[in-house]
């Protein structure tokens, strides 16, 4: 049984930190359906802000698009690059992105520069923010964001959650790279419908 099923939700939210969604964000960016692939962490406290932290993430996704385009062409450079990659992390005692079971198979989700939506089978009932660990297609372009759970609601399959995120906080840098790919997206989509 689902948590959304036996609590409702004007309950479910009362229980959320008082920092809850004020209904803008809508406002401020666009919104778009997209499929990424997507691992889910959940976080016991809220996450901070960390430059040093910030600026190694920012290099590991940096590494991870460029083997990504390196591996097309020449998949065994590619393979050693990462495991050097991870042998400097290893080294230098960095635990950037621990192991999280990232779905192989692209997840639709609902997607703005401020926040996500999208269902999942994964228990946060008592979860109140989440580090998603997100692979934009068909770039392959990797994000961690840290966000605020914001809505809860019964999914469209047996024993699923639909969740909202509110990206909370995100990186600048972070944010260019969502609003360059939806841009691209809604180009894609809209370029069918021109012909």
């Amino acid at each position: 049984m689902k948590y959304s099923d036996t609590v409702p939700l004007a309950r479910q939210l009362e229980s959320r930190p008082p920092e809850t969604w004020d209904g803008n964000e809508r406002r401020q960016y666009f919104r778009l359906d997209d499929r990424v692939l997507l691992g889910i962490e959940v976080l016991a406290i809220a996450p901070a802000d960390d430059p040093a932290v910030d600026s190694l993430v920012e290099l590991e996704q940096q590494i991870t698009s460029l083997l990504h385009r390196v591996s097309s062409q020449q998949p065994e450079v590619a393979a050693l690059l990462r495991l050097m990659n991870q042998k400097l992390n290893r080294v230098a005692g960095l635990e950037l992105q621990p192991t999280i079971d990232v779905e192989e198979h692209p997840a639709n989700v609902n997607l703005s520069a401020c926040g996500i939506r999208f269902e999942t089978h994964t228990d946060v009932s008592e979860a109140h923010y989440l580090r998603l660990h997100l692979t934009l297609l068909p770039d392959h372009t990797t994000l961690v964001l840290n966000g605020r759970i914001v809505a809860l609601e019964a999914g469209s399959k047996p024993d699923s959650t639909r969740i909202r995120v509110a990206f909370n906080p995100i990186r600048n840098t972070d944010q260019e790279i969502l609003i360059q790919h939806m841009m691209s997206l809604q180009r894609r989509q809209i370029r069918p419908h021109d012909r």
